[in-house]
């Protein structure tokens, strides 16, 4: 079972790994977070791997990636 902690990192790393693809693609946070259908601010959150987003927002940023086959991955 993971701690608070363990957590904690994990939603950091997701949301580093997000801002870096979000950057390789060229979109600002702005225009991400249009895409999204989410605001500047949450898109920040998610982020920095604030625990409140919901998981279906990163859900679609994953699919906005092009990369919503990744989540087969962590299932399996």
């Amino acid at each position: 079972m993971f701690t608070y902690t363990e957590t904690e990192y994990v939603l950091k790393a997701l949301g580093e790994k997000l801002r870096l693809a979000r950057i390789h693609k060229g979109d600002t946070q702005e225009i991400f977070a249009a895409r999204l259908r989410v605001s500047v601010p949450t898109l920040r959150s998610m982020e920095k791997g604030s625990p409140t987003v919901s998981l279906v927002v990163f859900l679609n940023a994953l699919s906005v990636l092009g990369r919503i086959e990744d989540m087969d991955r962590v299932l399996s």
